[in-house]
């Protein structure tokens, strides 16, 4: 069985990175959803969570930033796959 296309030639995360990944991961559920678009992570959720890593106050503001990067890039695909996948109304 091959791949789907969106699967082939994925870029590989430098392990180092794999932190932040498994935190966007368990942090993109916690956002506002609503009027056909995805909103940003909850800043609450995003400062519970660098608290619970036990970051100093300079590692949050570097985690929240890098959080809110990685979801500006999910939230811009979302957005933009759904609009491109809704079904258009006619003109009836």
């Amino acid at each position: 069985m091959e791949l789907p296309d969106e699967f082939k030639n994925v870029p590989t995360l430098p392990q180092y990175l794999n932190w932040l990944k498994e935190a966007f991961i368990k942090l993109m559920h916690d956002r506002s959803i609503g009027f056909g678009s995805v909103g940003g992570i909850w800043s609450l959720s995003i400062s519970d969570y660098s608290r619970r890593l036990g970051l100093s106050d300079s590692e949050h503001d570097y985690f929240e930033t890098m959080i809110r990067g990685i979801d500006s890039v999910y939230i811009n695909y979302i957005n933009t796959k759904d609009k491109d996948e809704k079904p258009k109304r006619s003109n009836r």
